[in-house]
């Protein structure tokens, strides 16, 4: 009864592995037993995973297609829909966070500069205006002969 099955244990770790190369698409069925301590499940769940298939070269990990984790757990009374998706950053995420910081840095000095040139525009500005040497000129010619 048991033929082309696979189990995860608690750590995760997959047994009977070349069963998950034959389909991208499983459906789990989980079951609980109460074994009469408090707050404990007791129901019957089904889970539904979307497996991401990946290549090991020298250590490295590239996924080919990284598609969504899918759980949805159908209690009694209650539906709980999880979703993880996965997307294209997780494989270059150190690249997007260093670009990220990188712009980040350079907005950050060019806010500096402008507040710092608006400052000094203010600043400056009403010292210069303060400043000014007041000129008369005299229209009045005076004739000493």
């Amino acid at each position: 009864p048991y033929n082309n099955s696979f189990v995860i244990n608690d750590q995760g770790q997959v047994f009977n592995l070349e069963i998950l190369n034959q389909s991208s698409y499983y459906h789990l069925h989980i079951m609980a037993i109460d074994d009469g301590k408090p707050n404990r499940l007791n129901s019957t769940h089904h889970c539904y995973i979307s497996i991401a298939t990946m290549n090991i070269f020298d250590n490295l990990i590239e996924y080919e297609n990284i598609s969504l984790l899918n759980i949805s757990l159908n209690n009694n009374n209650n539906n709980k829909n999880i979703q993880w998706p996965l997307s294209i950053f997780d494989h270059y995420s150190y690249l997007v966070i260093g670009v990220f910081t990188l712009f980040l840095f350079i907005f950050i000095i060019i806010i500096t500069i402008c507040i710092t040139l608006c400052l000094y525009t203010v600043i400056f500005g009403y010292r210069k205006n303060r400043k000014q040497k007041k000129t008369y000129h005299c229209s009045k010619q005076y004739n000493l002969y």
